[in-house]
């Protein structure tokens, strides 16, 4: 580690002024969920303003309810927020609110692209809400376009469909659940770019869920799938081969398997990584257990993300850094993995394009760093 650290740091006069480097350089985040970016405050603003529940008013005390380590792998153990946290979305104004402090916090990260991810858990009863889904996607649509003008950040949105409450669900009404949502989504391009399929990795199966994402492909548009984070590789196969994914969500399983990464590499598909995230649920004990140079080595494609920002206590910038302390990455590297990102986002040419130009606002000399072994 100490090595690394001076490798990387060898153009800097400390870890303070790679930080402020890190922090003004432009930057994307392909993977961050709504949900997860709630933090105390934000949780605390929202429950008061709308008279909503919560397990403490006391910021300090929720501030380590939401951020509590989980027990190791245990996805039930690391969603325990979310028991509160969803119930924040139970009325429009505060999914407003929600949506906006999300944004918020990406411009003064200096994200200059972000995908949101939520998922209609509330419309399937384990959460009250007091709007249809219909209203759910015009406010998320209507909030989008206003914070991108209030805050410079290109937004936007990909649905969810949390594996283990869609699993519970008949599925012939599964299916016209799937047709209804696809086709409300659909009608708000300007915002909603792709669809997920996330939550508890080891229920169900890809037939459960293909219809939804046949559907998805038929009206353009992009498949990210959450596979490979505590379960195996061959989760990640089955989401690339039998349900269209582009990207997928984690996927570090995949270096427990050549045969998955060739089939990555092959495919051109991205990994979503989210380093905190997944040492938070202690998938790796450290940073520099993330198999990234192995990645590099076999020509898989990769992007660093958030994940869950309130519940992981991080932001994009922090993570960029704790990838420079372990395994040497300097900004150059972190420009060509923005630029790359930029080409797997699921937005239309013209805002990739657009994305592009504020990422080159800033050009940093000479060619990107290998990582170091």
């Amino acid at each position: 580690m100490v090595q690394v650290k001076q490798e990387c740091l060898f153009k800097y006069s400390s870890e303070g002024e790679l930080y402020k480097t890190l922090k003004f350089l432009p930057k994307i985040d392909l993977h961050r969920h709504l949900t997860g970016t709630i933090t105390a405050r934000t949780a605390i603003e929202v429950a008061s303003s709308h008279d909503l529940p919560l397990p403490t008013w006391v910021e300090a005390d929720l501030e380590a309810i939401i951020t509590k380590k989980p027990v190791a792998k245990q996805l039930p153990d690391y969603f325990e927020p979310w028991r509160f946290l969803n119930k924040l979305f139970s009325r429009l104004p505060a999914v407003k609110q929600i949506v906006r402090s999300a944004v918020r916090d990406a411009a003064e990260d200096n994200v200059v692209y972000l995908e949101l991810r939520m998922a209609p858990q509330g419309f399937l009863g384990d959460t009250p809400c007091h709007y249809r889904f219909e209203d759910f996607i015009e406010e998320i649509s209507t909030t989008v376009r206003e914070c991108e003008r209030d805050y410079n950040v290109i937004t936007r949105c990909i649905l969810g469909v949390p594996r283990h409450t869609f699993k519970k669900v008949p599925l012939p009404a599964r299916i016209k659940m799937f047709w209804a949502m696809i086709d409300v989504i659909s009608r708000a391009t300007d915002c909603f770019v792709g669809v997920d399929l996330n939550g508890v990795e080891d229920v169900g199966s890809p037939a459960d869920f293909s219809s939804f994402f046949e559907m998805a492909a038929d009206r353009g548009l992009g498949i990210t799938i959450h596979a490979g984070e505590v379960c195996g590789a061959s989760g990640i196969s089955e989401a690339v081969t039998q349900l269209g994914a582009r990207r997928i969500g984690h996927g570090v399983a995949a270096a427990l398997d050549c045969s998955v990464m060739r089939l990555l590499s092959d495919r051109n598909c991205l990994l979503e990584i989210c380093p905190t995230s997944n040492v938070l649920l202690g998938i790796f004990d450290a940073y520099r257990e993330i198999p990234l140079p192995l990645f590099e080595e076999m020509n898989v494609p990769f992007a660093i993300c958030t994940d869950n920002p309130g519940r992981c206590r991080s932001s994009l910038t922090e993570e960029l850094l704790r990838l420079s302390l372990s395994f040497g990455f300097d900004p150059p590297r972190y420009e060509f993995l923005m630029a790359r990102a930029n080409e797997y986002s699921f937005a239309s040419d013209e805002v990739r394009r657009e994305v592009s130009i504020r990422l080159n606002g800033i050009h940093l000399e000479s060619e990107p760093q290998t990582l170091i072994a």
